[in-house]
């Protein structure tokens, strides 16, 4: 009984297209962005840049929870490098406060990370200018997929 209840519960969230659609654009209407949403563009599909992007890391995650943390923290990462200048230590410094918890240690490991990402992102994918809206993982086959719904920033 409980097994078929999670199965219910994961088909809800997976949504239909159209509203998730509807809310990605409320997303980007709350950004100011005035621009098309996009799940896939053209040969580089943006999971696939992501996972590139936090390929030499990846590859110290033993578990495919460690992975998936790394993705977000990739994803947090790529879209703070997309934002203004200033904006990116504000940022930064929330994301530290709330992935630290208080704890020394896990705010200084997590802001070298941080600035090894963001200078990875500036050296080989300056130029790409997509903001990443919502991510979600699924599991096909035994294997961990990764989803993003994006959007180009001018």
């Amino acid at each position: 009984m409980a097994k078929k209840k999670r199965k219910q519960n994961k088909k809800k969230k997976k949504g239909n297209p159209a509203v998730t659609e509807k809310r990605m654009r409320g997303q980007l209407d709350k950004l100011n962005l005035n621009t098309k949403l996009q799940w896939y563009s053209g040969d580089n599909k943006m999971s696939e840049v992501i996972k590139d992007f936090a390929q030499p890391y990846m590859e110290k995650c033993m578990t495919v929870s460690h992975k998936k943390k790394m993705l977000v923290i990739a994803i947090m990462v790529w879209n703070m490098s997309i934002v203004e200048e200033n904006d990116i230590a504000k940022q930064k410094n929330r994301v530290l406060e709330e992935a630290s918890q208080g704890d020394p240690r896990v705010a200084q490991a997590l802001e070298q990370l941080i600035e090894v990402l963001l200078d990875r992102k500036y050296r080989y994918f300056k130029e790409d200018r997509r903001l990443i809206l919502s991510h979600t993982f699924t599991d096909i086959d035994g294997s961990m997929q990764l989803q993003v719904a994006h959007t180009p920033v001018e």
